[in-house]
């Protein structure tokens, strides 16, 4: 479904099975595209270099959804990412 050329609101949410829904909503229409979460995350990180080889990295989780998310990524990313997981609650 194409989105009209009027101007329109772009809205992110997230979801626990790890992928990223983005809506473009205008005047009468809806359009929804899939993204992988874990791929845009990793790249945000090497892009920005916020996290290099071998270091330790501490996770804040509050135990909500966000955090919670944040931490399951950086598990399954550890050892492509070379770094070390600790986790402070």
């Amino acid at each position: 479904m194409n989105v009209s050329s009027e101007p329109f609101a772009l809205l992110e949410a997230k979801s626990l099975n790890g992928r990223l829904r983005t809506v473009k909503q205008s005047k009468g229409a809806i359009s929804m595209q899939k993204m992988e979460l874990e791929p845009r995350v990793k790249g945000f990180m090497r892009r920005h270099k916020l996290i290099s080889s071998g270091e330790i990295v501490v996770v804040a989780v509050s135990g909500g959804a966000d955090s919670v998310c944040l931490l399951h990524l950086l598990a399954r990313c550890q050892d492509e990412l070379d770094i070390k997981l600790h986790v402070a609650h």
